[in-house]
């Protein structure tokens, strides 16, 4: 369509530049041929323009992905920005915390910080549905251990006041926790490398 516009634009332009009136049918013949080979020349130069610009368009979109990952790509000379991630910041920061305010409470035996600790644990389990990343399964197993070795120890505290059984249990999630955050780091590390 373009094409055709161009062609007709061109056609008409060069045509309202000529009076015919005093001109010959060989003459105007001589310079319809003239007007031909000046379209086909134009028709040419469109036709490579538009085999560049396909080119331009492929290799635009076989490095779009790499463009837009920010991978370092030589003919480009781009380079990968890091950019921290906050999801996974407030997502160890809860493991943690989780996991030393039930330390916390080894120390200390204490029924606050044994509620602070299931809180923190709840949270952490909450924050790992849904996630896809290599261990999410293993990481969403353990913390959930954890929170079932929490919540026994609150009520054997709060209920039957057993704080040998409530010190058992919470040292259950002491050790899902930190089988959790070993994991967490092991995951932090593959998928670090995989960027490099």
């Amino acid at each position: 369509m373009k094409k055709a516009i161009i062609i007709t634009l061109l056609a008409i332009t060069t045509l309202s530049t000529y009076s015919f009136g005093d001109m010959n049918n060989d003459d105007i013949t001589s310079q319809l041929e003239m007007l031909k080979k000046q379209i086909a020349m134009l028709e040419a130069k469109l036709k490579t323009n538009t085999k560049t610009i396909k080119k331009v368009n492929k290799l635009v979109k076989k490095n779009k992905k790499k463009i837009k990952n920010g991978y370092k790509n030589k003919k480009l000379g781009i380079k990968k920005r890091t950019v921290m991630d906050w999801g996974k910041v407030i997502y160890v920061f809860f493991q943690l915390m989780s996991l030393t305010s039930v330390a916390g409470f080894l120390y200390d035996h204490n029924k606050v910080a044994l509620f602070i600790a299931l809180s923190l644990n709840l949270i952490s389990t909450v924050l790992k549905i849904g996630v896809k990343n290599i261990f999410a399964a293993e990481l969403f197993a353990a913390s959930l251990v954890a929170d079932l070795h929490l919540i026994p120890a609150f009520i054997y505290l709060e209920i039957k006041n057993d704080l040998l059984a409530a010190y058992a249990m919470a040292i259950g999630a002491t050790i899902a926790n930190t089988v959790t955050l070993i994991l967490s780091f092991i995951e932090l590390a593959k998928t670090k490398s995989d960027l490099e």
